[in-house]
């Protein structure tokens, strides 16, 4: 009988402090939105992988703080180029942000569209930039002007150019309509190609339907979206791996979070850009596997043509620089910065994009 009651009053006293563990247990309620569908690589990476990483940080730390997740993706909250918007105004706490589609609001950050040609290893340029907008007091600005705090950045794999035609020299560009992203048509000039900027949400039927000829477009973007079908020239330009992903959280809201609760995203958005970057290192090859199935021509212009490309280009770099030198914005600081980096980190631009 003693023996029943000692183990009814342990019972009870262990659903007393489960009961009391759970009390103390703080949830606090976020919304995650990007433009992307969950089935591109960081759409998956950040749902599948980051966001519970959070949690998994918080508990690893011994804290009663969690953080539950609304997830948006595939633009049920706002389209790639509305992201920007979306979390500097608080619709979403935190979100994925393309600054390539923002060089007004962003020009800074877009001194890789600047400078192409420059790297086409994803890793060496994620960590370029990503160390800049970290310490850099100007990058870092530009965010907090937009109510945004800069968690981190990654980069897509080495941009080339998908075709319905094909394209073995920069003079085959001539006469057609190529869709890049609004920060990279600076790559067209001077080639006699008319620039079209446009984003990936429709490309597949703009390019079936002849709205262009051509698209600057990574191999990851072009076999997810199966734009092998509708432009089966996949042509390995060298236009560079430049880091066109950010990560950031809306002001207000991070402002309101604990401490705890911060560090714990920091450091699964740390260990995100890790993962991504390994992830991006990992599938591109089985990007071009999965278009050489499907039938895909893929060819490379040779190291004289990729030169010869860089330079029948204006001095897009100094254009880019000049009108944000007169807003007091120090652009030349910004790409001096970002070429000499390059450089120690061993890349090997094929111009030198901070002299005149």
């Amino acid at each position: 009988m003693k023996l029943r009651l000692l183990g009814g009053a342990l019972g009870i006293a262990l659903l007393v402090a489960h009961g009391a563990a759970q009390a103390q247990t703080v949830t606090h309620k976020l919304t995650f939105a990007s433009g992307y569908p969950a089935a591109f690589a960081w759409t998956d990476e950040q749902v599948k992988t980051f966001l519970p990483g959070v949690n998994k940080e918080l508990e690893k730390a011994g804290s009663k703080h969690r953080v539950e997740w609304n997830v948006a993706v595939g633009g049920t909250l706002a389209t790639m180029p509305n992201m920007l918007d979306a979390v500097s105004t608080g619709l979403a706490d935190m979100g994925h942000v393309v600054h390539l589609f923002e060089p007004a609001r962003l020009p800074l950050q877009n001194v890789v569209s600047a400078a192409p040609f420059a790297t086409d290893d994803p890793r060496l340029a994620t960590k370029v930039l990503h160390d800049m907008q970290k310490t850099m007091p100007a990058m870092q600005k530009s965010w907090s002007n937009l109510n945004l705090v800069y968690l981190t950045s990654y980069s897509f794999d080495s941009y080339l150019l998908i075709s319905r035609r094909p394209v073995a020299s920069v003079t085959d560009v001539k006469g057609m309509k190529v869709a890049a992203a609004a920060s990279n048509t600076l790559w067209l000039e001077g080639t006699g190609a008319s620039p079209v900027a446009a984003t990936m949400g429709t490309a597949y039927n703009d390019m079936k339907t002849g709205v262009y000829d051509a698209a600057i477009n990574s191999a990851l973007l072009s076999a997810a979206g199966k734009m092998y079908e509708v432009a089966p020239q996949i042509v390995r330009t060298g236009f560079g791996a430049i880091n066109a992903f950010d990560i950031v959280f809306n002001k207000a809201s991070w402002d309101r979070l604990p401490a705890e609760v911060r560090q714990a995203i920091q450091r699964a958005a740390d260990a995100h850009q890790e993962a991504m970057v390994a992830r991006i290192e990992r599938e591109t090859d089985a990007a071009f596997e999965t278009m050489r199935k499907h039938d895909a021509a893929i060819t490379a212009l040779s190291a004289d043509e990729r030169v010869k490309w860089a330079n029948t280009l204006p001095n897009i770099a100094e254009r880019w620089a000049a009108p944000l030198e007169a807003k007091g914005l120090p652009a030349r600081e910004v790409l001096r910065t970002y070429v000499e980096n390059l450089r120690k980190a061993g890349a090997q631009p094929a111009r030198d994009w901070t002299r005149p």
